[in-house]
């Protein structure tokens, strides 16, 4: 059995005293308390568990002791990995994780290798505060407020023209080489990727019977093109997209079908109509029937455009520009 940690898109997770990972005949999580650890001593007895220490100022070459930590979980692992090679598995295995934050370059394995046994369970949990599991980089490219004179800048409406900050991702060490990211944190709060229609917006669509069917989203129209019948593409209303948007080809339009989310990139937008990327396999026919809905006389598709430089007008929204590199915040007024 193996659990991944996909660091592609992960979440900064915190995990207190009360944080523990048991590896027992198959790797499961349990939440229990800070006690745990005690419990465990006693039960097997002191001299009876092998302990190792995991800390933010330790070295993977060090023995793993209270005094001479590994820096990180994966050291920890990979000594409980060489023991059990050795014939030394002998006894229950703790590893205590002292507070801090540790920051993952890779996603962190456990395979059938690293399972314990119920007389001889292995142990990772939270020691001495907050252990904080971060697969998140920092951004350190200086930050620049929109001047008056920006021609992109300028695009943008309102009080985000003269309040919008950015930053040039090719000058940051990481980043000028990994722009593929979909998620940006301010602090511990996640902020919102520039969308149109707004979160919570009335669009003021409606149904047949007048209900508002498009708060926060707009509503795909049926598609009755016979030429353009493949499901690469769906119809939309006037107004609700804008072909002169900046970088069309950098939005993505998510989609909330039936029993599933898609996500797709713009292709084109001509009269009305919107090509996407990759939703349609000639080969094999299979596409997503946006407007299915739509032609069994329900509400149509609900759908929202991320990632819409234009869309950039609300404070907590960021938007980035994968032709220039030039990342966009608007902060909160304080």
């Amino acid at each position: 059995m193996k659990l991944m940690t996909k660091l592609r898109q992960m979440r900064t997770y915190l995990f207190d005293r009360k944080f523990q990972l048991v590896i027992g005949l198959s790797i499961v999580l349990i939440l229990l308390g800070v006690l745990f650890s005690k419990k465990l001593i006693t039960f097997f007895g002191e001299g009876n568990v092998i302990s190792y220490y995991v800390a933010t100022t330790g070295n993977d070459s060090n023995p793993g002791t209270s005094d001479q930590p590994f820096a990180t979980i994966q050291g920890a692992r990979d000594k409980i990995r060489a023991l059990k090679a050795q014939g030394g598995y002998t006894s229950p295995i703790l590893v205590q994780i002292k507070a801090g934050t540790y920051v993952f370059d890779q996603a962190l394995d456990f395979t059938k290798a690293d399972s314990g046994t119920a007389d001889k369970p292995i142990t990772y949990q939270g020691y001495g505060g907050d252990v904080n599991l971060s697969g998140s980089k920092k951004i350190t490219s200086s930050w620049t407020k929109c001047p008056a004179n920006d021609a992109d800048c300028n695009l943008l409406n309102g009080d985000a023209k003269t309040n919008v900050y950015y930053t040039n991702l090719s000058t940051d060490p990481y980043f000028k080489d990994h722009t593929d990211f979909n998620s940006l944190f301010v602090g511990d709060a996640r902020a919102t990727r520039a969308r149109t229609p707004n979160e919570g917006q009335d669009t003021g669509q409606k149904d047949a019977n007048g209900q508002a069917m498009g708060v926060g989203y707009y509503n795909v129209l049926p598609n009755t093109d016979p030429v353009n019948k493949y499901q690469d593409n769906f119809n939309y209303r006037a107004g609700d997209i804008n072909p002169a948007w900046k970088n069309l080809q950098n939005i993505e339009v998510a989609f909330i079908t039936r029993f599933y989310a898609s996500r797709m990139n713009i292709v084109s937008v001509l009269n009305g109509n919107v090509k996407l990327k990759g939703s349609y396999s000639p080969s094999s026919g299979a596409g997503i029937d946006y407007d299915y809905n739509c032609k069994s006389g329900g509400p149509c598709t609900r759908y929202y455009l991320d990632n819409v430089f234009e869309g950039l007008d609300s404070t907590n929204e960021w938007y980035l520009d994968q032709v220039t590199k030039r990342l966009y915040y608007y902060p909160p007024a304080n």
